[in-house]
């Protein structure tokens, strides 16, 4: 399995994604870091390069789920099977200090996972007659 070296850790966190300048069908967010996120659309979309796109995301696994209106940057697109994944870079955007923030709150229940699987895995197993 080939490891990827990233700037800051990925989160995959499902979501829903409009961008109405690349497809008229909402995008499923893949995962997402303070610097860029993953998309991918269940069609074939072409996108520009050069231009600049928002992202309308809706983050499902909160409850009350809400809405960041993201500034990006493609960095690569892939179109395989007719599902076009995109690679984005996250710009500054009004609502940068808010995915921080989110981004600050996935760190810390990643951390709270894995204290927790790391002290069920110390504990040795007894059977109860």
């Amino acid at each position: 399995m080939k490891s990827e070296k990233r700037r800051e850790e990925r989160f995959v966190e499902p979501g829903k994604v409009n961008a109405k300048e690349i497809c008229a069908i909402s995008g499923i967010l893949d995962d997402i870091s303070q610097s860029g996120c993953k998309v991918h659309f269940s069609v074939p979309v072409t996108i520009n390069m050069e231009n600049d796109y928002v992202l309308s995301v809706l983050f499902s696994r909160r409850v009350p789920s809400f809405k960041m209106e993201l500034l990006c940057h493609p960095q690569w697109y892939k179109v395989t099977d007719n599902i076009t994944e995109i690679g984005f870079e996250i710009l500054n955007s009004p609502t940068t200090p808010e995915l921080n923030s989110y981004i600050q709150t996935l760190k810390a229940e990643a951390s709270e996972e894995l204290e927790v699987e790391s002290l069920l895995k110390d504990q040795d197993v007894v059977f109860v007659k």
